[in-house]
């Protein structure tokens, strides 16, 4: 959590005198866990505090675009949309299999996501990548 927040972690005994500054100019034994990409502040309150309103689920592609290439999650992406949620509420990103890939404020409501899901418009953004944490920062 700390790490992905932007914060170093330091972890090491603090039984000899003088461990912390020992840590801090690195004479003490112990593990430094370097900090992650410094995420904003709303992204860090939907990361890791805000409740999940829906669930999308998406195909393999969408998965990959998403986790590996940091792409905008497109309506094309998603085979269900799980749950009732307005535009603006924070939903998680499923794989097909059930294991989050990320979370995302939502671009439309459940309702419109079914919707134009059912029109064919397959190249809106259902969840911007500005609006989204992969789950690796999770």
């Amino acid at each position: 959590l700390a790490t992905s927040a932007g914060v170093e972690v330091y972890i090491c005994s603090f039984k000899p005198e003088g461990a912390v500054l020992g840590g801090v100019t690195g004479d003490n034994p112990g593990t430094l866990f370097k900090a992650g990409e410094n995420l904003k502040t709303r992204l860090q309150w939907m990361a890791f505090y805000a409740k999940s309103r829906g669930e999308l689920v998406i195909d393999e592609g969408a998965a990959a675009a998403v986790a590996e290439h940091h792409r905008s999650l497109l309506l094309a992406g998603i085979a269900e949309v799980k749950g009732d949620f307005v535009q603006g509420d924070v939903v998680d990103i499923l794989s097909a299999d059930g294991v989050r890939v990320a979370r995302g404020f939502a671009s439309y409501s459940a309702d419109q996501l079914r919707a134009l899901k059912a029109q064919g418009s397959a190249a809106r953004p259902a969840v911007h990548i500005d609006n989204m944490v992969v789950s690796t920062a999770l």
